[in-house]
């Protein structure tokens, strides 16, 4: 086959880096370890020395000008980028009475030669350093509070602080990484504190931080703690105070069987309902709505029938104990920034068939005019977003942009409501 171009070349060597991240680093983090349990040293040829292809005599005869421009193109990129080599073989044309040297495996030095000309996932050779750091960090200061470091474990932890955003500074600033590794420090000397978050004697950390960081805590604890904590039940499971949550459901008389004396609300129409009491009642309806914002979920048409959850935030994780949620149609709409797309995915993470409506690029772009700038975003894209909103997180990630539910006009949140209503479950 001909010559690998070069643009299908760092095209695969980006992609073949960015899925290896988490292996990357921990090769490099903890090479002793991996001296001792060479059956689980990662493979570095497979990344680093890459086949450039395998040139037939016909190929050549072929196209000799083409297969020339191809292999002084290659040998002019080795040159011009540090730590690129190009290893040749000679094709001996018969035919042609003609012996040319053919660039055959291309070889990378090591991983910030690789970053430097690619920028992977949009990598520089700054946060891999960074993301050293911090690994070695999370791996030293718990060292002696936990099992042995195995090249299993060191995995688990480096995949878990990559996919909660927890290596690099874009996505976790200085201030909080330090105060991650605090906290985590202050739970294991403290397992069964029997305190609030606000309670805990540790600047910076508050029940906001608590959960805007708990999916977090949760993933890192669990690699490094060989655990199994849920982040829907970390704070509980760590030991600590939980208070009673409550939700505000629109549309719950006809379903709890109560009116103005029993404290629904008419105006608002609305109840707060403490969650223990919402999981021992389930409605006769199969379609329930979340809704974000607490304006927009009180303003929205939907039939009296349909319960709407409204103004749940990261709270919505407390909706795992409501098991009759997991029989029902779920449609979700939240505000369209990294904060709402990271509750959005922890809403499906506790009930698959979860569907959002109106967070997507298009819904963005139609709005975009309406949009801020979100001063502190939410990380990692999470796993749990479809393909349409996983697009959404990354343009978010990449433009700060934050467009809130209510700035969406009234009518067309009622009607997607009304459409999706009539369809059928997605």
């Amino acid at each position: 086959m001909p010559l690998k171009t070069i643009r299908d070349a760092d095209a695969f060597l980006r992609k073949r880096y960015a899925a290896q991240l988490a292996e990357r680093l921990v090769l490099r983090a903890f090479p002793a370890l991996f001296a001792q349990n060479s059956e689980h040293h990662p493979s570095e040829g497979a990344l680093f020395a890459l086949s450039l292809g395998r040139v037939s005599q016909k190929d050549a005869e072929s196209d000799l000008l083409g297969l020339r421009e191809a292999a002084q193109a290659w040998r002019a990129l080795a040159q011009k980028r540090p730590g690129w080599s190009i290893e040749e073989k000679t094709l001996t044309l018969r035919t042609l009475r003609a012996v040319l040297s053919i660039p055959a495996t291309l070889f990378i030095e090591d991983d910030e030669a690789l970053i430097a000309a690619l920028a992977p996932a949009d990598l520089s050779v700054a946060d891999w350093w960074e993301a050293l750091s911090r690994l070695t960090r999370l791996a030293s200061q718990f060292a002696g509070c936990s099992a042995p470091m195995t090249p299993e474990r060191a995995l688990n932890l480096a995949r878990a602080a990559k996919s909660s955003g927890a290596l690099f500074r874009k996505t976790l600033p200085d201030p909080d990484f330090e105060r991650l590794l605090g906290l985590i420090s202050w739970l294991r000397a403290h397992p069964d504190a029997g305190c609030f978050v606000r309670e805990i004697p540790l600047e910076g950390i508050d029940s906001k931080w608590f959960e805007r960081h708990r999916r977090m805590l949760a993933a890192i604890w669990n690699a490094l703690f060989d655990d199994e904590r849920t982040p829907a039940g970390f704070a509980q499971a760590a030991g600590l105070r939980t208070p009673p949550k409550f939700v505000r459901v629109r549309h719950a008389a006809p379903w709890f069987g109560c009116g103005i004396e029993d404290g629904y609300d008419a105006q608002k129409d609305a109840l707060m309902v403490p969650i223990e009491v919402l999981a021992r009642r389930a409605p006769e309806t199969g379609v329930v709505l979340i809704i974000e914002n607490e304006q927009t979920g009180l303003s929205v048409n939907a039939p009296e029938d349909v319960p709407i959850l409204i103004g749940m935030g990261y709270g919505v994780a407390a909706l795992d104990a409501v098991e009759w949620l997991k029989k029902k149609r779920i449609l979700y709409f939240g505000d369209l920034d990294t904060h709402g797309l990271a509750i959005l995915a922890e809403c499906r993470r506790l009930f698959p068939q979860t569907e959002s409506f109106l967070m997507d690029p298009a819904t963005f772009e139609q709005f975009r005019a309406l949009a801020v700038a979100e001063s502190r975003q939410a990380g990692a894209a999470p796993s749990a977003l479809t393909p349409a909103e996983a697009a959404l997180y990354e343009e978010l990630l990449a433009t700060h942009g934050r467009l809130e539910q209510e700035r969406i006009p009234l009518a067309v949140v009622n009607d997607a409501i009304a459409r999706l209503l009539k369809e059928p479950p997605r």
